[in-house]
């Protein structure tokens, strides 16, 4: 086993439970690891990550891809 006490790692692509990035999140936080998840917007992080986000004690960035805001994270 791996111990990933006192590692951050980013998982992308957590949309809702059943999701592989949601199986990985709870897999590196099993292992140690303290979870950042980015989503793409508040909105999808409001509606589907919630739970996720509550039992992994996780942080979010909401990481704009469209438009004029390429780029730009906000925590």
């Amino acid at each position: 086993m791996f111990d990933l006490t006192g590692k951050q790692v980013v998982i992308t692509g957590v949309g809702n439970d059943k999701s592989i990035a949601t199986a990985a999140a709870r897999s590196v936080h099993a292992l140690g690891a303290k979870v950042v998840l980015l989503v793409q917007n508040e909105k999808i992080r409001d509606r589907f990550a919630v739970d996720i986000i509550k039992e992994l004690n996780a942080q979010t960035l909401a990481c704009i891809v469209t438009g004029k805001q390429i780029g730009r994270a906000h925590v």
